[in-house]
């Protein structure tokens, strides 16, 4: 790793952004299992309605029937709140509902808060859209967690980062360690791929791919985390490929030179979500795919 490291800020303001959808509950859970791990200081649940009003039509009819609209909604999240959720003690909870565009107000509300970690959901097969998590991933000035639309597991036990020993895996590990106790497991993954010029070097292809693993070894041990495990991956069949693309939430390429990366175009063959810096083709391959994201190279 290099000796020039990131400083590792704490996360101690959470946004959970919520849309009133059955997405919710798995959201929350997500934040209580987060909150565990991490002290909070300020948890806000989050939502964005298009408009707090009744049609003028429905009002006048109606109104000594109607509760206002925020009110309603507060109810709702409070119920799911109580279903879903327990604060720990050391964690001040706040509901806030906007009126407007999601997108713009929840970007303001984040600046404004100085919200260290923002948390959404991530559809996939739920009937709803998933254009706010999609665009806020984009434009997002702090962490980002998108959670799946899966069972939520009671504890987090394993946390896999993909490192290749720069400083920003470097600062990703030590948001990790930090996330981690003593009894998760972080498992460290490293993929590197043999270069077209190492028969230059006299070695055989599989004695240059020994050498270059033998160096992330030595690198990694520089590391000396006992809850740090390194998981190489090299020389895949290709037919074996898509178990790998499968099995992964994400991708993530980091490199600050490429061509035309053959791993970007195998992970969207895969659907695979990617968030690579923009070298090479990268941008124009992914386009506007859904769950592709560009990355600046400045890691705040």
């Amino acid at each position: 790793m290099s000796s020039d490291r990131f400083i590792c800020h704490p996360i101690q303001h959470i946004l959970v952004g919520l849309d009133l959808t059955e997405m919710d509950a798995i959201v929350i859970k997500y934040a209580a299992i987060f909150c565990k791990y991490i002290p909070v200081k300020q948890i806000y649940f989050y939502h964005v309605s298009s408009s707090l009003d009744f049609p003028d039509d429905v009002g006048a009819d109606y109104k000594h029937l109607l509760a206002p609209v925020e009110e309603g909604l507060r109810k709702e999240i409070e119920k799911e709140l109580n279903e879903n959720f327990t604060a720990p003690a050391h964690t001040e909870v706040i509901i806030k509902i906007k009126e407007g565009n999601a997108i713009d107000k929840m970007l303001r509300y984040t600046k404004i808060k100085s919200i260290d970690l923002i948390i959404l959901g991530r559809k996939q097969n739920l009937n709803v859209s998933g254009l706010v998590s999609s665009a806020i991933a984009r434009k997002s000035p702090c962490h980002l967690l998108l959670v799946p639309e899966i069972s939520v597991k009671k504890s987090i036990d394993k946390v896999m980062v993909p490192i290749d020993f720069s400083k920003h895996a470097d600062l990703a590990l030590q948001y990790a360690l930090e996330f981690t106790g003593d009894t998760q497991k972080v498992i460290c993954s490293h993929i590197y791929s043999v270069p077209q010029g190492y028969s230059k070097s006299g070695k055989s292809f599989d004695e240059f791919a020994e050498i270059m693993e033998l160096n992330a070894q030595k690198a990694f041990k520089q590391i000396n985390d006992d809850n740090l495990h390194l998981m190489i991956v090299n020389n895949i069949p290709n037919h074996e490929l898509p178990y790998y693309y499968n099995s992964a939430d994400c991708l993530i390429l980091s490199s600050f030179h490429e061509g035309s990366p053959n791993v970007i175009k195998e992970a969207m063959a895969c659907n695979c979500p990617i968030v690579s810096t923009n070298v090479g083709d990268v941008e124009w391959v992914m386009g506007d795919t859904e769950g592709c994201y560009l990355s600046s190279f400045d890691p705040a």
